[in-house]
Parts: structure tokens; sequence; C-alpha cells
């Protein structure tokens, strides 16, 4: 498991709403301008040979502009058995 920080930009509070991962620290959350908030993911090598580089994304909504903002991550790891 790996994490994936996720870091507010903006001048006000953000909150993230239905937010897919493995743990998920963010979702319901007040985060502080600058403030960041951790999800883990795992590649799995469901469908793929051992060990091959897999690339996912991340999707999320938030209150920021326009409500609801949605908002991706790419994300590229090595698959594990």
């Amino acid at each position: 498991m790996s994490n994936v920080a996720i870091t507010s930009g903006g001048s006000l509070f953000t909150y993230f709403f239905n937010l897919v991962a493995g743990q998920d620290a963010c979702t319901g959350q007040a985060l502080p301008p600058g403030g960041t908030c951790t999800v883990g993911v795992r590649f799995t090598n469901t469908g793929a040979p051992r060990g091959v580089n897999q690339t996912g994304t991340i999707s999320f909504t938030s209150n920021g502009t326009p409500s609801p903002a949605p908002g991706t991550t790419d994300l590229t790891g090595f698959a594990t058995p």
C-alpha cells in the first residue's frame, strides 16, 4: 500500500466527497487551505503479468468552484501479486 497526498491549493477549506481508494482519510474531512490528507492505493496484477507497471486514476469531487468540483490524480505503480 502506498499513500497519495492531496493538498488544498485554494484559500478556503476544501471538502472531498466520493473519493474511492484503499484507505481514505479525506472524505468528509474539512481540509484547511494548504492542508493535506492522504489516501492509500495498491496496484495489483489482476489481469496483467506479474511485475508489470500499472497506471490508474483516483477520481474525487470537492466543494471547489464549480461545485461539486471534479478532480483526478493520475498514478503509476508496480504491480504486486
